[in-house]
């Protein structure tokens, strides 16, 4: 199924100060779940690839989440996504990644995976994993830092210096939007996620098809969360013109 977990600007959906074995803080291994307004902290998980495991065709999307401080070994959200391909993707939108860590070293001595690492597919394969107006941090004690489309994986493992986000994927991974740096507090939008209701005024009608064509084709609003602005979104609002949102 698709499970939900769903926080507002007045509770955010908390899981914090966890102490994991193996199979990490949150184990994800069926189902495509939505994590919305979920702060994901201080969970220490010195024996697991990841604070949030994810495996196999358990494609996960996070948005407006913010994780922070969390320890683990190889990616702060690991996906070991082994016989996968698209196009659906593991995503994130508007999520913030601050002050995470991982114990893991690349061939250069360097610590990688602060952000995401994914495990399993062929070297330069299509990317399955998706970021749109997302935030990193000062990962792995670092200075902040973009993340840099340059870096290649290759069999022997990744080139260059850090990696907020390690893949095998060419390129590394799908950026919708801007990918922004410094902000180091939770990315904060309207307080309901209403499919449709893109400027959060709780209507949906005119002014919300507005705001879609001037999205077209790019990423700055993806109704559905699916990594594109397209036909989808815009049938998602007009299912929903005239609708008042609860």
């Amino acid at each position: 199924g698709r499970p939900q977990f769903l926080g507002s600007t007045a509770q955010v959906f908390t899981v914090t100060q966890n102490f994991s074995g193996p199979q990490g803080c949150i184990s994800i291994t069926g189902g495509h779940p939505i994590f919305d307004r979920t702060q994901v902290s201080g969970n220490q998980c010195p024996t697991a690839n990841g604070t949030i495991m994810v495996s196999g065709d358990a494609r996960t999307k996070m948005s407006r989440c913010f994780i922070v401080s969390n320890m683990s070994r190889f990616g702060t959200f690991y996906w070991d996504c082994v016989g996968q391909s698209g196009p659906d993707m593991c995503s994130f939108y508007r999520c913030n990644f601050v002050s995470n860590s991982t114990s893991n070293w690349n061939a250069g001595g360097q610590t990688t995976g602060g952000i995401a690492y994914v495990a399993g597919p062929a070297y330069g394969s299509p990317p399955l994993i998706h970021f749109s107006e997302c935030n990193g941090t000062v990962n792995n004690n670092a200075p902040v830092r973009p993340w840099l489309p340059g870096y290649n994986n290759t069999a022997s493992g990744p080139t260059g210096g850090y990696q907020d986000v390690t893949t095998p994927f060419f390129p590394i991974c799908r950026v919708g939007a801007d990918w922004t740096m410094g902000a180091s507090t939770p990315i904060t939008d309207v307080d309901s996620y209403i499919p449709g209701d893109m400027n959060g005024d709780g209507i949906i009608n005119s002014d919300d098809l507005a705001v879609m064509h001037a999205a077209l084709g790019t990423c700055h609003y993806d109704g559905d969360l699916s990594g594109e602005i397209n036909i989808d979104d815009l049938l998602g609002v007009l299912a929903s013109y005239g609708g008042t949102c609860q």
